[in-house]
């Protein structure tokens, strides 16, 4: 699960509620995810850790949205550090 993935320091600085309300909040304001394209990716390499950032456009049933997660590289662990999400366009519920 994404969340129990998430950095240690942004899970200390949150209630665990508020880890999964960024993406509890997409799906109840965009619905179930129709498909997922990845639109870029950037790795950047740091002393002792590396950062990957993907950016996606999501057709969910409710609209499409690009979404982009930044996860860190660390000790063989893959930590989720940032979701992002920005409404392309919303259609009313039908």
């Amino acid at each position: 699960m994404i969340v129990s993935g998430t950095d240690i320091e942004y899970r200390k600085s949150a209630q665990q509620d508020d880890l999964t309300a960024p993406f509890r909040s997409t799906h109840e304001k965009m619905g179930r995810v129709i498909k997922a394209d990845l639109k870029s990716s950037d790795v950047h390499g740091m002393i002792g850790a590396t950062r990957i950032k993907l950016e996606y456009e999501t057709e969910f049933s409710k609209g499409q949205a690009s979404e982009e997660f930044t996860f860190m590289v660390r000790d063989h662990q893959l930590w989720l550090l940032k979701y992002e999400t920005r409404s392309l366009d919303v259609q009313p519920d039908k």
